[in-house]
């Protein structure tokens, strides 16, 4: 057992050794992410009626947002259309293939139904489509914000 130097045993051997450095490993499973905040907003309103486009076989199907890899999030609000609109008209979301499944747009069988009043954060890289539900009265609003980075992917390192 060595003593510290300058007790009053000095030790007969010296040991040296380098420092060691920790070996840096990157983890595998990557992780998407970007520490700042958002670099632009994008802003888009969009009329959710019973009508058939080219998007879509089902009436107002129509895409909210893209597949992005760069979206932080997006927030998404239902609004009238006219002034006393029934509060039970909405819109229904979910994926391309629910959507423009032919299925008919009926709440609680379709996808996820959103009355008009609602507005939420939607935390997800997958792409979203609204379409009319047959349950409505009158057309609405869909207003969104994609919140995205303007450089490409970034990487952060787990350790």
């Amino acid at each position: 057992m060595s003593m510290p130097w300058g007790s009053t045993e000095e030790p007969e051997t010296e040991r040296v050794e380098l420092g060691t450095v920790p070996v840096h490993v990157v983890s595998s499973g990557i992780k998407t992410e970007k520490s700042v905040g958002t670099e632009f907003g994008r802003w888009r309103t969009l009329l959710v009626a019973n009508v058939v486009n080219q998007d879509c076989v089902t009436p107002g199907g129509q895409r909210l947002l893209n597949r992005s890899l760069r979206r932080h999030r997006a927030l998404i609000g239902v609004f009238a259309t006219i002034a006393a609109q029934p509060v039970l008209d909405g819109v229904i979301v979910g994926s391309p293939g629910e959507i423009a499944s032919g299925n008919p747009a009926v709440p609680g069988r379709l996808g996820g139904y959103l009355p008009i009043g609602s507005n939420f954060r939607y935390e997800s890289q997958a792409e979203l489509w609204v379409c009319y539900p047959s349950t409505n009265v009158n057309p609405v609003y869909v207003t969104i914000c994609d919140e995205v980075y303007a450089s490409g992917e970034s990487r952060k390192e787990r350790e």
